[in-house]
């Protein structure tokens, strides 16, 4: 995996693979767009996939890490292609920040394997869903996530805090992100 530039005749065409397998399309200049910085996956001398990804592309996503796109070639799937690219993400996310993707319904088990938390915010375009999901990367990230969007409630949480029903007291959730701030590396 390694970085390279979005103009890249190689980047524009595995965009335009990701838009046709999405939308049964390339992409075009109506789409929105992002000043993306690009990972591009190889195996061997073979473009395997890309990942696009911006540092805080708007006042509404301080402190996160947008991951813009991520698509692999049909012949490298589940061959850890994706799973690479993430990691390579890491390393080009500050350590304070959370990692947020608009994710369609066939990709989302993907990102709840690797930590992703899905939220309850959803977006849908040319008929496909999108869901918002967030991998927070430290106890401060996820933290700050929670405080900012108390009222965006991440799926399942209802399920984990059953004992509580669905009458969150005032102030409940800032006792759990405090309870789970105080885990020991191992707990967390």
């Amino acid at each position: 995996v390694e970085p390279i530039s979005e103009e890249e005749p190689i980047i524009k065409r595995l965009a335009d693979l990701y838009y046709r397998e999405l939308f049964g399309r390339v992409q075009n200049d109506s789409d929105q767009k992002l000043v993306n910085d690009v990972l591009l996956a190889r195996c061997g001398s073979k473009v395997a996939g890309a990942l696009w990804y911006t540092l805080e592309p708007t006042p509404g996503y301080r402190g996160c890490n947008y991951l813009d796109m991520l698509y692999v070639l049909p012949e490298f799937r589940k061959a850890g292609v994706g799973t690479e690219l993430l990691s390579r993400l890491l390393t080009y996310t500050p350590e304070n920040f959370c990692i947020i993707t608009y994710a369609w319904k066939p990709s989302q088990d993907f990102y709840s394997r690797h930590g992703f938390l899905a939220t309850d915010r959803t977006d849908e375009k040319e008929g496909q869903s999108f869901r918002l999901m967030v991998l927070p990367l430290t106890k401060k990230s996820f933290e700050r996530y929670c405080r900012e969007k108390g009222g965006d409630w991440l799926e399942g949480m209802e399920e984990v805090l059953g004992c509580c029903g669905n009458r969150f007291e005032a102030g409940f959730l800032n006792k759990w992100i405090d309870a789970i701030s105080n885990l020991e590396p191992e707990q967390e």
